[in-house]
This record gives C-alpha cells, sequence and structure tokens, in this order.
C-alpha cells in the first residue's frame, strides 16, 4: 500500500487527507489538488462522512495520527462495505475524463446511487451493448443500456452499482453528457459518439487498451443485515428486503 497525502489542508485547520493505493496509481496528484480547494473553499470532512468524489462515492476514515483517508467501495457485496484503498475510484475517473476530452463532452458524473434503464437481454449476457443517454432526470442518471440497437427485450430500472458490476465497460462512458452513445460490439470493439465527434478503438490507443482488457462481470453477494432473518447471502436473486426497482443506495451509505 503506498500513500499520497495534501500537502496544505493544515493551512485551513482541517486534517491532511490521504489517498491509499494498493497498485501503481495513474496519476493521483490532480485529486489531491481537488480535495485542497474543496477545503480551501470550506469544506469540512470527517470520520465516517460518505462523500462524493468526481463521480464515485468514497468514505473518510480517520487515521490515528490526525490525517483522514479516503476508502473505496467494494463493488462486490450489497450493503456497501468499505475497503482500505483508492484505486478504483481513481482509474474509474481517469476514464471518464479521457473520453469526455477525446469526444468534447462535458463531464456529467453519475451517482452510485441513480438508475440507469437496462434491457433483459443486456442482463442475459450479451456479448455486445449500446448505451445511450438522454437528460438525467432526478435519480435517474439518462443512460439506457441494451445488448444491441435493434434489442426490444423489456427495460427495467437498475443502480448504477449493479450495472457496473455487470457490465464493467461501460464505466467509461458515463459521465459523457447528453446526448450521448457508445458500443461494444460483438468483436469486441468500442466506439462512441458526442455530437459530431465519433471515437472507436481502432483509432483511440486509449480505447484500444480498454477494448482489450478482460473484465469480468462481478458477482454481487447480498449479505443480510442485522434485524432481518437468519443471515448468509442469497445470491441467485435479491432477498425480499432488499429494494427492487431503483436501489436505494444513499441509505446503505450512512
Amino acid at each position: 500500500m503506498s500513500d499520497y497525502r495534501t500537502e496544505n489542508c493544515h493551512l485551513f485547520g482541517h486534517p491532511e487527507i490521504v489517498l491509499p493505493f494498493t497498485g501503481a496509481p495513474p496519476d493521483p496528484l490532480w485529486l489531491l489538488q481537488t480535495l485542497e480547494e474543496m477545503v480551501a473553499s470550506g469544506s469540512v470532512f470527517k470520520h465516517g462522512q460518505a462523500v462524493e468524489i468526481c463521480g464515485g462515492t468514497c468514505k473518510i476514515h480517520g487515521r490515528e495520527n490526525g490525517d483522514m483517508e479516503l476508502r473505496q467501495p467494494d463493488m462486490t457485496i450489497i450493503p456497501i462495505q468499505w475497503i482500505p484503498g483508492m484505486d478504483q475510484p481513481v482509474r474509474m475517473a481517469v476514464l471518464q475524463m479521457h473520453v469526455c476530452r477525446l469526444l468534447g463532452s462535458p463531464l456529467e458524473y453519475v451517482r452510485l446511487d441513480q438508475a440507469v434503464q437496462i434491457s433483459a437481454a443486456a442482463l442475459a449476457g450479451a456479448t455486445s451493448f449500446t448505451m445511450s443517454r438522454e437528460t438525467p432526470n432526478g435519480r435517474v442518471a439518462g443512460w439506457t443500456i441494451t445488448a444491441a440497437e435493434d434489442d426490444t427485450s423489456a427495460l427495467q430500472l437498475m443502480s448504477v452499482f449493479e450495472a457496473i458490476a455487470m457490465l464493467p465497460k461501460i464505466v467509461a462512458f458515463l459521465a459523457l453528457s447528453p446526448p450521448a452513445t457508445a458500443r461494444m460490439h460483438t468483436d469486441g470493439r468500442l466506439e462512441a459518439m458526442h455530437g459530431d465527434k465519433t471515437a472507436d478503438s481502432d483509432t483511440d490507443e486509449f480505447l484500444h487498451r480498454i477494448a482489450s482488457v478482460v473484465w469480468e462481470p462481478v458477482k454481487i453477494h447480498f449479505s443480510r443485515p442485522a434485524g432481518t432473518g437468519t443471515g448468509g447471502e442469497a445470491e441467485a436473486q435479491r432477498p425480499k428486503w432488499w429494494t427492487t426497482g431503483i436501489v436505494k443506495l444513499r441509505k446503505l451509505l450512512s
């Protein structure tokens, strides 16, 4: 584990903030600067606080030496467990920033507790996907994800958290502002469109690297919270105590 630490938060009477990484970080300096700017503008971070950083939800954890550290969500279990490290949120943010710069799109992040529409065929393990974004509406992020352009199977609402776990490569495109479209073809090629600009993995090295990585869907384990039964995990389907429709992750972040 390697730590990257802010240097100027103490000037505003605030503990320094640490970003821990288990692997080689993809340039975390921009995030350190963002945190320092937030503190300078009056933001105060406290132990146990959930914070939205560049589209990712993280949690503040106090250290014995007085510093604060950011922790990332474990994307494999509900309710969310917070684990040391910031590798995942920073990599997600770097992917999204690159794609938005490539297509000249403003960054319009989604939150883990927002919902996307996703088709039954896409959920059934399709080898391709098409995702398009319209104007967000409250808890609905505006994204519709189907197995292909001509997919007419039934749509359902699903949390961004779950959608990322099931279709990991959608992460790169989630911050594109509407109207936007992205596709993964059956041969693994990626392409994205925003306005009059188009990019694909045949011509962009960054998208090529994403396309060439085999990202397996993550199986989410539903751990039963206290007071809801005998304990254990339900993996085949959401248990009765789990909210259907839009997954209300906001309650699980507290």
